[in-house]
This record gives structure tokens, C-alpha cells and sequence, in this order.
């Protein structure tokens, strides 16, 4: 892969291959979506807080399928990261019983 001249209509860069010469663009954080990197923030904490899509969909303006792809987006990129990060971790063994932690 090498720098292709020019940048994409979100401003990436370009690349090309070098065998074929495909030209790509750099992936983006939110995927295929069209808004801001805030705007999509603010609607994935409010799902943390528990709200409904359509209260998302009035507060921040988007629409309600932007919001699904976002959460989809967010889903895969947090389990490509926890796939990445944790391949040949090892959970240390814990013994509730022995440890204390429950008292019979």
C-alpha cells in the first residue's frame, strides 16, 4: 500500500495498492455514517443510561436507523478490540469458598 494522491470527501487518505492499483480510503471510526464524532458519542452514552432509540433519535436529531448502525458499528469494533487485546489471556482461578469472599 502506498499514499494515492488526494483525499476522500471526509478528507482520508487515499491509498493504493500496488499490485493492483484498487485505490482505498482509510477506514473511518463510525463506519459508514455521516455525523459528527460528538454527535454519535452523545447518542451511545445515552444508551449506556438506558434510553430508548427514539428518545436518542429526538434529542440528538439523528435518525433512528443511523442510530441501530451506530450501535452495530460500536458492538463490532468493541469485540474486534476485546478479540485483539485479550487473545491468550488467562483468568487467574479464584476460589470463593477459600478466599473468604463467601462465608458459609
Amino acid at each position: 500500500m502506498a499514499k494515492a494522491g488526494g483525499k476522500g470527501r471526509k478528507g482520508q487518505q487515499r491509498h493504493e495498492c500496488r499490485d493492483c492499483e484498487t485505490r482505498y480510503l482509510e477506514p473511518t471510526a463510525l463506519g459508514s455514517a455521516r455525523t459528527s464524532i460528538e454527535t454519535a458519542a452523545k447518542a451511545l452514552a445515552m444508551l449506556l443510561e438506558g434510553m430508548s432509540i427514539r428518545a436518542k433519535s429526538r434529542l440528538t436529531g439523528l435518525d433512528k436507523n443511523t442510530i441501530q448502525r451506530l450501535m452495530e458499528t460500536a458492538g463490532r469494533q468493541y469485540a474486534q478490540f476485546m478479540a485483539n487485546t485479550m487473545q491468550g489471556w488467562k483468568c487467574p482461578t479464584f476460589n470463593a469458598m477459600k478466599s473468604g469472599a463467601l462465608s458459609a
